[in-house]
């Protein structure tokens, strides 16, 4: 079979598999091999659907490669067709004493490579796992804009492709759990009802799953392993991963809807030196992992994933800068959050705001277009790095999580932490941001108890992890109100669900950018699992027949949205203490005088009053009750706190999470705010 291709000198030295007109031209990196081979297969039965199974696949042709300078290995090969596979072998000294882990018995995966197939036998004698396919996709992005949504005015919807729509009856099932699904226009629909602005997509470049968890019958279900950063997912795709998340992309964009990845490119999937080889620690492992200069053999890990990627590297610098441009220019992508973001702000071995990667990206007329979020810690030495990121970066405010969850549980203490948190966590991202947006707020997120969850268990329940319930956070700051997991005891339910509103109040009612994590909004629960990583089954997925039942709270949280979208000073970017600010922010008691009590542990009742710097614009007052006992607001007295001419207007509720729906009343002269509530007063100017 090999006689029907032709092999000559590479066409040039771009990295991956390049195809043109009369053949294709692949090109690797590879500093420390001696020789590399191209492998070609391919499917045995041609009506094998490569997306959708393990393929039987033979070896058709191996060609040799030309090694160029500075590590590139390179061949073009005349006449090659779409439906071909290909892989390397890549040889070189058997030292692991040195970190070399080359394996001539195995054919490596392309980390250039675009498509991605996984193999379930081969005739060619060496052991394959996943192969490339060199494929001419041809799409038609029409007019596809990104949407362009101003930080101060986006609203975040955490996502899972496959958990949202598997379970949902309203997509056709052919479609449910894949990229089509999530932007079917069913999906759609609940995104624009609800009102959110971006999806933060959990990760779906090509994974995999550890031997550890299939020994186990688990599966990697977050994404967080990733073994090619080119690749969406096949797992998520009908038939083509490739055009069908082009497709999804387009219709979120055309719904005014932006797109944005998590992305893992800290570490692989590969885990540490003694687990399973697919690429990288085949082909060049000391240059693509970072290891120990005393004992070469041994990674570092600051991911607890088994490996840390060596970003220090100007091939792998390389690698991550192709590949995020890609994901935008190629796949029309409107940002990332970049999953243990520390990993790439060190460099000579400290934390820096000015190094390569950070001044690279806003160098970059592709990458400084679009939107960035850290997850501002990992594992190393420095790990913690909150705040410090460069202005243009906004981040995940764990601290702002932990501060809200900890007053509605009815922690002592925590009002000062509270009203610094909904005023844009200035003592965090004030001095380096400058603006409020780069605070990434939110209660909830795929790492952790749902919303749910957190005001129905007071414990972790993760044994079917497999680890012995030692996995996830011990400290999740929940609470149950009496009983742990699901009651029918009515009170127990509605103290649940008042809980629940005020949390979603208080996020909404935040400077920030705030993030729901989807299935929140109609009370989805993964039975008191924290860390539910390895759970691809209706425990994560998300259950739809919820939603009907949970109708209200759905309706509650997108008229919180719309609440958060008609109020002025959260519609602003900036800290209060800029003067260009039209509103003035001040934190009053329940007589509507300045708040003093921010030391006194028993202070639970905070109230917030926005001021317009102009004559006749809307008043807006919030309260925060986290006590157990009711208190009561006097207007009048209010007013004259505040020098408000209350003849001049009248007072009007917007919001009492003490009710099952956010509704409006005029004219208030007192008002009584229930206990674990949250409420919105405006004063109108007649």
């Amino acid at each position: 079979m090999t006689a029907q291709y032709t092999a000559s000198l590479p066409l040039n030295m771009h990295l991956g598999a390049t195809a043109i007109e009369s053949g294709v031209n692949f090109v690797l990196f590879s500093s420390t091999a001696t020789a590399v081979e191209l492998v070609l297969y391919r499917a045995v039965h041609s009506n094998q659907k490569h997306s959708l199974r393990d393929m039987d696949v033979e070896c058709i042709g191996q060609f040799p490669l030309t090694r160029k300078r500075y590590g590139l290995w390179g061949v073009f090969i005349q006449n090659l067709g779409d439906e071909l596979y290909y892989g390397y072998r890549v040889l070189g000294e058997d030292r692991l004493e040195l970190g070399h882990a080359f394996d001539e018995s195995l054919v490596m995966l392309d980390p250039y490579a675009r498509h991605i197939i996984r193999v379930n036998q081969s005739n060619c004698g060496f052991g394959v796992k996943l192969l490339g396919q060199v494929r001419k996709t041809c799409f038609d992005w029409g007019d596809d804009k990104t949407p362009s949504i101003p930080w101060k005015n986006t609203t975040i919807y955490e996502v899972h492709v496959k958990g949202f729509s598997k379970l949902n009856a309203s997509v056709p099932e052919i479609l449910r759990g894949t990229y089509l699904g999530l932007s079917h226009p069913e999906s759609i629909e609940h995104f624009k009802k609800l009102g959110i602005s971006s999806l933060q997509i959990m990760p779906c470049i090509a994974f995999t799953t550890s031997e550890k968890l299939r020994a186990q019958k688990l599966e990697n279900y977050w994404g967080y392993d990733p073994i090619a950063f080119f690749a969406p997912s096949s797992r998520y795709a009908v038939e083509d991963p490739v055009k069908e998340f082009k497709t999804m992309v387009a219709q979120l964009h055309q719904a005014g809807i932006e797109v944005i990845l998590d992305m893992v490119l800290n570490h692989t999937g590969e885990g540490g030196m003694h687990e399973q080889t697919y690429s990288f620690r085949g082909i060049d492992n000391t240059t693509y992992y970072q290891t120990t200069q005393q004992l070469p053999k041994t990674y570092i890990d600051h991911t607890l994933c088994g490996n840390s990627l060596n970003i220090e590297h100007p091939q792998v610098f390389k690698l991550i800068l192709d590949s995020l441009r890609y994901w935008v220019s190629e796949m029309h992508v409107d940002g990332f959050r970049l999953v243990l973001a520390p990993k790439f702000s060190q460099e000579h071995g400290g934390f820096s705001r000015d190094n390569s990667f950070f001044k690279t990206i806003f160098q970059d007329p592709v990458l400084s277009q679009v939107k960035w979020i850290a997850e501002p810690w990992d594992k190393s030495p420095q790990g913690y790095q909150l705040g410090q990121y460069p202005a243009q970066w906004s981040e995940w405010n764990d601290q702002y999580r932990n501060c809200v969850r900890a007053f509605w549980r009815g922690d002592k203490g925590m009002a000062g932490s509270l009203a610094s948190a909904i005023n844009g966590s200035e003592d965090v991202f004030g001095y380096y941001k400058e603006r409020t947006s780069a605070s990434i707020n939110y209660i909830t997120s795929h790492d952790g108890f749902t919303l749910q969850d957190l005001v129905s268990y007071a414990e972790k329940h993760n044994q079917a992890n497999g680890e012995n319930n030692k996995d996830g956070m011990t400290d999740n700051l929940s609470c149950n109100y009496g009983i742990e997991g699901p009651t029918a005891d009515a009170m127990i339910e509605q103290n649940r669900d008042r809980h629940k509103r005020s949390m979603l109040a208080t996020l909404m009612l935040s400077k920030g950018t705030p993030m729901i994590l989807s299935g929140d909004e109609f009370a989805n629960s993964q039975s008191g699992n924290n860390n539910p990583y390895c759970q691809d089954n209706e425990l994560t997925w998300l259950d739809w027949l919820h939603i009907k039942p949970h109708q209200e709270l759905f309706d509650f949280t997108s008229q919180l949205i719309q609440l958060r979208q008609a109020i002025a000073p959260l519609n602003t970017d900036d800290f209060y203490r800029n003067e260009a600010n039209i509103y003035e922010a001040l934190w009053i008691d329940t007589r509507g005088e300045k708040f003093v009590d921010w030391n006194l542990p028993e202070a639970k009742v905070i109230g917030l009053i926005w001021l317009p710097q102009q004559k006749g614009k809307t008043i807006w007052s919030l309260f925060f009750n986290a006590d157990e006992r009711d208190c009561f607001i006097d207007f009048n007295q209010l007013c004259g706190a505040q020098k408000i001419e209350i003849e001049k207007g009248f007072w009007q509720l917007d919001l009492d999470t003490f009710q099952q729906a956010a509704f409006s009343k005029k004219s208030l002269e007192h008002y009584t705010i229930s206990s674990r509530s949250v409420v919105v007063f405006s004063f109108h100017f007649q």
